[in-house]
């Protein structure tokens, strides 16, 4: 028979293995917590660029936010930048249609790849004239958080697509294209 001394070590290492099974779900469920709200921050900010209204960015975006990928023509610090950005994609191409096909969090990075549609319908973009030409492309986000909001942003989409759908570039192997224009790619 075990002693009582036993069957209290047993019992002890009992408690402190579904201790520990505990916290350990815990800080998986916080951390899983934070990266869906990260995530769906996300989508209220590709939001703002479908309505053209970055009002009330700054729930997401420091006032420090660092574009990193930068905008021509468009000025501006911080999330007054973010909404310059806004506000010029908007004025070029009015009714941006975006679906998300991905997006996955590691610790502070996030990664967002999705596909944007819609009609380059203004004169909002500098130097593109609308062209009332439609473009469907993909895209990637890079954004790094830093207290739950977004502080860097990188982003890339195929523009080579995009202008070549745009009629501002031909179509590869077209006439008057470069030779290797198919294999290009642009960030």
């Amino acid at each position: 028979m075990k002693t009582l001394t036993q069957k209290l070590a047993l019992l002890l290492m009992v408690v402190l293995f579904t201790a520990a099974c505990s916290n350990n779900n815990h800080e998986t469920d916080k951390a899983a917590q934070q990266a869906q709200t990260l995530k769906d921050n996300a989508m209220k900010v590709m939001a703002m660029f479908e309505s053209g209204n970055p009002e009330g960015c700054e729930e997401y975006m420091h006032t420090d936010f660092t574009e990193h990928t930068p905008w021509p023509g468009v000025e501006g610090e911080g999330s007054e930048l973010f909404k310059n950005i806004v506000k010029t994609h908007y004025a070029g191409m009015s009714d941006t249609k975006m679906t998300v096909h991905n997006i996955s969090v590691d610790g502070d990075y996030m990664y967002i790849h999705y596909n944007m549609k819609g009609t380059h319908n203004g004169d909002g973009w500098p130097g593109m004239p609308a062209t009332n030409k439609t473009i469907d492309v993909d895209g990637v986000d890079v954004l790094k958080h830093r207290d739950g909001k977004v502080s860097d942003h990188w982003g890339y989409m195929d523009q080579f697509k995009m202008m070549t759908q745009l009629g501002m570039m031909p179509e590869p192997g077209a006439e008057g294209a470069p030779a290797d224009s198919a294999a290009t790619t642009s960030n």
